[in-house]
């Protein structure tokens, strides 16, 4: 997918004083590019709190989240390519009501799995969906809740180098054409800056939607390139 937006600005700056010599001036154009990629990891936060009336039974609780999670994941058959616990937190020592249990203790854990067995054949969807269904049951189970997915590219560093070509591309031709119009030519580029990259990887209203088989890097690029005209 190409996406491409531009907008320019024109600052004439005289470095001619005679009537034969060039005037060097800049045009200040912007491009959006896009590369799609597929996803290579999708990523689950699984969140917990235990609340107790001492400090040490909520922690005695949290301590048993990550012995617990290990098995659910072993019973329901899945195993992540990597899980990253977290310590037990303290979180709060006032409960945010009349109960007894006056101290929260927070854990949690980042699951990661292989995307590949969901990208390709027929089925990846369905046993996408699975996956999603067992790990909201498992976070249920031990009174937590997930965070998920979050969908990550196997290199993002060569699809961002890969749009910000494609936006510096774009934004030559608006350059070139304004060039025209002032009887001018395109003769230095005198700055590229990257005004920012971003993922798809979280739903936006204004974005692509995140999918398994099509990630979006989006890259926004200002350039001002140096044009000469020659005075009659």
């Amino acid at each position: 997918m190409k996406r491409v937006s531009t907008a320019c600005i024109i600052a004439i700056v005289c470095l001619g004083a005679t009537a034969q010599e060039a005037r060097v001036s800049t045009i200040e154009t912007e491009g959006i590019g896009d590369v799609d990629t597929v996803a290579a990891q999708v990523e689950f936060c699984v969140n917990v709190q235990y609340r107790a009336s001492t400090m040490l039974e909520a922690t005695n609780k949290a301590l048993e989240f990550e012995p617990a999670l290990r098995e659910a994941l072993k019973t329901d058959e899945l195993s992540p390519a990597e899980s990253v616990f977290s310590n037990a937190v303290v979180a709060s020592l006032q409960a945010p009501d009349d109960s007894p249990d006056t101290r929260t203790v927070s854990a949690s854990v980042r699951l990661r799995f292989y995307a590949a067995p969901y990208v390709t054949g027929a089925e990846g969807p369905r046993e996408f969906a699975v996956l999603c269904d067992k790990l909201a049951d498992i976070a249920k189970s031990l009174q937590g809740s997930v965070e998920g997915p979050t969908l990550l590219a196997n290199d993002p560093e060569a699809a961002e180098q890969s749009a910000i070509v494609r936006a510096t591309e774009k934004a030559y031709p608006a350059a070139k054409a304004i060039a025209g119009v002032m009887k001018g030519q395109i003769v230095a580029v005198d700055n590229v800056s990257v005004q920012s990259v971003t993922w798809n990887t979280i739903p936006r209203g204004d974005a692509p939607q995140p999918e398994l088989r099509k990630l979006t890097c989006t890259a926004k690029i200002r350039v001002i390139y140096a044009f000469a005209t020659s005075q009659p």
